[in-house]
């Protein structure tokens, strides 16, 4: 199922420290002179006596809280009638016991964690009734590795989850009100087969009223959601095909949940939402898809129809194919949805004739022997045509005329002029060569342009804003882009994955989440760009060979360039300020080098963890809020020298007060040829000391005399020289000192 961001299940903190203990025993105070009333049965709660959180490890502990009850099934140990408010730990939390408990008529709210936790239990051991639990920071009911646990008549409003069941089986969540929960009202996940939901009622809960997440079949009855979807994600049909899943409403109409079926006709404009598993020859006709997560999802069906029917205002998908084969789409309209219609691994589809505002197609991991056996005619998007191209050759369009467009297995294409806004991805382009982009704009879409699997592309003078996602390429071999604005895009701004020799030349990248986001990728050139304010990182690589960033400037953001795992990095002549964090940060680098660029106003300007090889020729570091450069524990061999520290903070550590902090290995401070060092503001001496461990020095300080820094090296290969091990000055044996054992920072 398409879930890019999918919903992150709360994970439950499973220990209790000690220094919670104060709050475990029930602290006994008068009586509460008001009656409560639990909200599902509209019965009178008992008078609540106050209570500190009650923590049950052994069947032991019931004895020392004093519980009544003795633990059998017909008289079991009774937690009931407490308030537990307003506490920095859990409210009830029950583990590991082998004796049957109730826990009944308790308020439990204002809490830092979990309201009622259960966990490691045996079968039927366990009955949690008529409680209300609110305003948690974290699940109001959440049960672990249990079977046969009974919730029933509670009211868990305002936490995180408001009843969570994981890893647990046989169930039973029954008469229960779930509202206004920060994720989901009723979450099943993870292999939780065969319980029993039924006769709940679930409203306006931030992300799904009911949500089942690979639990691996249920039983579901009877349930109402208000203002909430409900969900089921699973890997295979086989899992799908155990759910029973009967007589649910959605805001009043019918979900349907079809499995096993064929030759059957589904009209009734009662459904509002539908899943179609394992079946055939099914038709559905004119019916309003409205306000789900997913409308319609067929899975594993064949030879069915899909015509006349209003899909409008899903919030991921109005209708979802996979697996299905012979499937036709006809005469739909899809409006408003993030997504109007999908498609995943289906052969023999028909899609004509329909209509999309704002939405479009989208083909997720379509698999390519599937892509001839697709017809796509005469539908249009925004009022405009859908421009669907397979093996075309020698194309040009340069007409505004497109409202999307997809190009599969195509050659010498040329797609100028085009304005495609508010629809799916407005141009996507796969296993294609000798393709142009130029004088485009896409805005307001999921995605401006996706592109997989092609060579020879370029894009130019285009125009890619104000989209969920810019621009993704993957598996990319020579790719330019140049003269492109990628900005105010909700996610990334511009996606490299897997791709290489890629030139990214005097672009602008601005105001996205993430700037230009770089996986995995072989000879990259980024020249004469402005990467700025984008949230998260203005440029990320991981896992890169030969990247160049040149004449760039990078500004405001969290991190200016983080590089991971990179190896053979040129960064020159550029700017890299005003980031919260740090303007370069290298993690697990080798051969980074950063020559004749300006990293200032920053957090820390250079700051290295694990990165060795490096080299930081000709910088300037001024008014970082900490050091200059910053080198940790595992940060061997680098060459730092001709570069200007600028009243960066001057922090003192083993008596050094200095711009820098060097706790690695092996780093030189110094040209070790020319005998020349750094430049520093606070110098006081002949020599300059670096802050940190290695105990490092400039023994070759420029100051005061005045040093022209050459322009460029005659023979950039030198920069790939190592740093030599052994230095030919006999004076830096004065100040070697023995290294401590320390942590990396």
């Amino acid at each position: 199922m398409i879930m890019r961001k999918s919903v992150t299940s709360i994970l439950l903190v499973l220990f209790i420290t000690v220094s919670l203990s104060h709050n475990f025993s029930p602290v006994l105070a008068e009586e509460t002179d008001i009656l409560l009333s639990n909200p599902t049965t509209n019965q009178p709660i008992k008078e609540l006596v106050s209570s500190g959180s009650i923590v049950i490890y052994s069947d032991a502990d019931f004895e020392s809280y004093a519980i009544p009850g003795s633990g059998t099934i017909d008289d079991p140990y009774r937690i009931e009638n407490l308030l537990i408010e307003l506490l920095n730990s859990y409210g009830i939390y029950i583990s590991g016991v082998h004796k049957y408990f109730v826990i009944q008529n308790c308020h439990i709210r204002n809490l830092t964690y979990g309201g009622i936790i259960v966990q490691n239990t045996y079968s039927g051991y366990g009955n949690i009734t008529n409680n209300v639990v609110e305003n948690c920071n974290d699940d109001g009911i959440y049960v672990q590795r249990c079977e046969g646990i009974t919730i029933s008549d509670n009211t868990c409003t305002n936490n995180i989850d408001g009843i969570n069941i994981k890893l647990s089986n046989n169930c039973t969540v029954r008469n229960n009100i779930c509202e206004d929960n920060l994720a989901v009202g009723i979450h099943i996940e993870l292999d939780s087969p065969n319980c029993l939901f039924e006769n709940n009622t679930v409203n306006s809960n931030d992300n799904f009223g009911m949500f089942f997440y690979k639990s691996n079949g249920a039983f579901v009855y009877n349930n109402s959601l208000i203002n909430n979807d409900f969900e089921v994600y699973e890997d295979t049909i086989e899992e799908y095909l155990k759910y029973e899943i009967e007589d649910n409403t959605i805001n009043g109409t019918k979900m349907g949940y079809f499995k096993n079926s064929e030759k059957f006709t589904i009209n009734d404009t009662d459904y509002n939402k539908l899943y179609i598993m394992n079946c055939s020859e099914v038709v559905v006709e004119n019916l309003i898809i409205e306000g789900n997560f997913v409308g319609i999802f067929s899975y594993w069906s064949n030879n069915c129809t899909f015509q006349q029917n209003l899909f409008t205002g899903n919030i991921q998908i109005g209708l979802y194919i996979h697996n299905s084969n012979f499937t036709n789409i006809i005469n739909n309209n899809f409006a408003f949805n993030l997504h109007g219609f999908g498609l995943v691994d289906s052969f023999h589809i028909l899609i004509k004739g329909n209509n999309f505002t704002s939405d479009g197609i989208i083909f997720e991991n379509i698999n390519i022997l599937a892509v001839p056996t697709i017809t796509i005619e005469n539908n249009l998007v925004n009022g405009l045509k859908l421009g669907y191209f397979y093996k075309e050759q020698s194309l040009t369009l340069s007409t505004p005329e497109y409202g999307q467009l997809i190009f599969y297995n195509c050659t010498d294409i040329i797609v100028s002029n085009q304005v495609l806004s508010q629809t799916q991805v407005a141009i996507t382009v796969v296993l294609s060569r000798n393709f142009v982009i130029s004088n485009c704009i896409t805005s307001e879409s999921a995605a401006g342009i996706i592109m997989n699997s092609c060579y020879n592309v370029t894009i130019l003078d285009c125009s890619i804003n104000e989209n969920s996602l810019g621009l993704s390429a993957y598996d990319l071999s020579l790719f330019t882009v140049e003269n492109t604005e990628i900005n105010s895009n909700r996610d990334s701004g511009f996606e490299l994955l897997a791709s290489n020799n890629v030139i990214i030349n005097h672009c602008t990248v601005n105001n996205n989440e993430f700037g230009l986001f770089c996986i995995n990728n072989f000879d990259v050139r980024v020249n004469g760009s402005l990467i700025a304010n984008n949230t998260q990182i203005n440029l990320y690589a991981h896992e890169m060979d030969y990247f160049y960033i040149y004449y760039t400037d990078l500004y405001f953001s969290t991190y200016g360039i983080y590089l991971q795992l990179t190896e053979v990095c040129f960064i020159k002549y550029c700017n890299i300020k005003n980031a919260d964090v740090d303007g370069i940060h290298l993690r697990d680098s080798i051969r980074v080098n950063v020559l004749w660029s300006n990293s200032s106003l920053n957090l820390f300007g250079i700051r290295s963890r694990g990165s060795t090889f490096c080299k930081f020729l000709y910088n300037t570091f001024a008014g970082n809020a900490e050091y200059g450069i910053s080198l940790n524990l595992a940060s061997e061999h680098n060459l730092i020298h001709h570069n200007v520290f600028n009243e960066n903070k001057a922090n003192d550590v083993t008596g050094r007060l200095s711009q820098c902090f060097d706790d690695g290995y092996n780093n030189t401070w110094y040209d070790i040829v020319t005998y020349e060092g750094n430049r520093w503001s606070n110098i006081d001496s002949y020599y300059y000391q670096i802050s940190g461990y290695a105990y490092s020095v400039d023994i070759f300080p420029l100051n005061p005399v005045e040093v022209t820094y050459p322009t460029e090296p005659s023979d950039e290969s030198s920069f790939y020289l190592l740093v030599p091990l052994v230095s030919l000055v006999p004076i830096i044996a004065i100040y070697t000192i023995k290294r401590k054992k320390r942590n990396i920072q």
